[in-house]
């Protein structure tokens, strides 16, 4: 049992030690990687952006601007992808920068969307990190009358890893480490208090006599 115990311990001490470190790479800054700026008009439209592949040791900081109001949207597809599903439910020619038919497409393929928002003639800043490799495009679309002015800069922010999970890694071995180690360290306090009070006795029955 004594055995069994002391290599729980070292188990427990090396597994702590390990999520400590992943911990410790969680907390480095990302490195920014490239930025890219945009501009555009919407009126009953949608527009795009940016358009890449992001993994998951890249972060996308979008910043959208608008003097009306706005939806925007980061995508987890291509452009192309909107465009052949277009095509495929609307008969040639056909206006791809209808924001119709791109409502459309959303309303069919609501998984594709990574995260939306309003703005309402408002600065926005969001971002986003995907959980595997992923093709993004991020996207405008107005559905009012009157041409409203839209503004885009993202910046591209590398990790040394995945931070949410090497996070999720650091507390899960930090906490097996815990477990292991914690017999270990009670058994060795109740060692100490025993000496301690050993060594306690012998005085207070000197005193007596």
């Amino acid at each position: 049992m004594k055995r069994w115990s002391v290599i729980l311990s070292r188990v427990g001490t090396t597994v702590f030690a390990i999520g400590l470190a992943f911990f410790l790479v969680s907390l480095i800054p990302p490195t920014p990687t490239g930025d890219f700026i945009s501009s555009g008009y919407v009126s009953k439209t949608w527009v795009t952006f940016y358009e890449g592949v992001l993994t998951p040791q890249q972060r996308l900081r979008s910043t959208f601007t608008a003097n009306g109001t706005v939806n925007v949207y980061i995508l987890e597809v291509t452009p192309r992808t909107v465009y052949d599903w277009i095509s495929e439910h609307h008969p040639v020619p056909v206006d791809y920068s209808n924001v119709t038919y791109f409502d459309q497409y959303l309303d069919s393929n609501p998984t594709s969307v990574a995260w939306q928002d309003e703005i309402r003639n408002q600065t926005i800043t969001y971002e986003y990190t995907p959980t595997k490799t992923v093709n993004i495009t991020s996207a405008v679309s107005g559905h009012g009358p009157d041409v409203v002015s839209t503004n885009y800069e993202c910046s591209l922010l590398r990790s040394v890893a995945p931070t949410s999970k090497v996070q999720v890694l650091s507390e899960i071995a930090i906490s097996i480490g815990i477990v292991f180690t914690l017999p270990w360290l009670s058994k060795l306090l109740r060692a100490k208090k025993r000496r301690e009070d050993r060594a306690t006795t012998p005085r207070e029955e000197s005193g007596l006599r």
